[in-house]
Parts: C-alpha cells; structure tokens; sequence
C-alpha cells in the first residue's frame, strides 16, 4: 500500500516516551501517514499483559486488526512496551517498518520527571510495569511528597536524582532488548538519535520508508518540551 508519499503501509515508534515521540508524529503526519501519538484505544495493562503472555482472546487487535492498517503510524504508548512481541506477530506479508529513536540516558531520564510532575504517570498502573523500581518510587512520593520531587528542575532536584539511576538502567535495557529482538530483521528497524540534526533524522526517516518528494527538516512541536 502506498501513503501519500512513502510506500511502507504501517510505522512504528518504539522509542520511549520524551524521546521526541510527538515531533515524530508530526513529521510522519507531513510524509502522508495518519499518525497516532499514545493511542488511548489500546493502552490498557491488560491488554499489553495478555498480549506478551500470548493470550491472543484479550489482545487480537495486536495479533490481527493491527497488521490490516494502511497508511497509518503509532507512537508512544502501548507500542515502545511490547515492541519484541509487535515483531513476533508481524504477517511476513505486511510492510511494517519500526523506528527506535534514542536519547541521551541522562537527558532521558531527567525528562521523564515530567510524565510525573505535569501528566497522569502518579496513579497510571501501566507506569510501574514498565519503568519498574523507579516508577515504584515516585508513585509512592507522588503521594506524600510531590511538591518536593517535582520543585525546581530535575537536574537540582535530590529527590529525582535518586530515582535517575533506575530510569537510566531500564532505557539502556530497552534499548538493548530491541536491537537483539531486530538483530535477524535490520531491515524492519531504524535507529536514530534524538541529539541528530533535525535534517539528519528527516532524511534518514524518508528513505527508511521509501518515501518520494522533498525532505523538510523535522521541527520540534510548538508549545510541547522535550
């Protein structure tokens, strides 16, 4: 199937969340695609659960109706989660291609206070099953001490530092897992890094896809902080 301008019929980010997941979209939106950041129709525990486990009655839209989409892309949450599954259920048959984005651990992790501070990550049960102790942590001090972990910025702040660590172990740990799980199939994953040049990952996005035209330079989302 062939999107406005590229010819991979479905694309999938499974870059972790504050690794420029929106500006993504909004790239892959200018290249033809029907994008979709965070899609709230399948971010239910459960549901990423069963479909890890291989219990295919709870979790068919992964297994089945995901793979009949065209011309669409996904970002962020469910899909960065259980992207070595998404590979395994993948139909020979369907051009799906997968870009894990990168970022600098640090940056990454002091970034991710934000899902905590400004979003719904204090009481999100998903949150925990993915990021692990860390998580476990600043959900507990969400509720008697957010206004101490979430003062001044992440870099000055004792009570996030203490948490960095584990944020770093398990981004190191998702970017490992997901290269070993693509290692047999380098041609369905794109691995860029956020710190590149915003021309650098628009190139290296449209030919990954096989996309024709004119490549414009990515821009950062207006109003949204990386």
């Amino acid at each position: 199937m062939v999107t406005g301008k590229c010819s991979a019929s479905l694309v999938i980010d499974v870059g972790l969340p504050r690794s420029g997941t929106t500006t993504l979209t909004d790239f892959l939106r200018t290249l033809g695609y029907e994008a979709i950041h965070y899609d709230t129709n399948h971010s239910d525990l459960t549901l990423m659960e069963s479909f890890v486990a291989g219990e295919d009655s709870k979790s068919s839209f992964f297994r089945d109706g995901l793979w009949q989409e065209e011309g669409v892309a996904f970002a962020d949450w469910p899909y960065f989660a259980i992207a070595c599954s998404l590979l395994a259920a993948k139909p020979v048959d369907v051009d799906a291609r997968f870009i894990l984005v990168e970022r600098e651990l640090t940056d990454w992790a002091n970034s991710l206070r934000t899902i905590f501070c400004t979003y719904d990550a204090c009481t999100d049960s998903k949150v925990p099953w993915f990021y692990g102790p860390g998580a476990v942590q600043a959900q507990k001090l969400c509720k008697t001490q957010k206004h101490e972990m979430c003062r001044s910025t992440a870099e000055n702040n004792l009570r996030w530092q203490d948490m960095v660590p584990k944020f770093q172990a398990v981004a190191t740990q998702h970017y490992k897992r997901v290269k070993k799980c693509f290692a047999a199939h380098p041609d369905l994953l794109l691995e860029v890094r956020l710190e590149d040049s915003d021309r650098h990952r628009a190139e290296l996005i449209h030919d990954f896809l096989h996309c024709s035209g004119k490549v414009e330079p990515m821009k950062e989302s207006p109003g949204h902080t990386v």
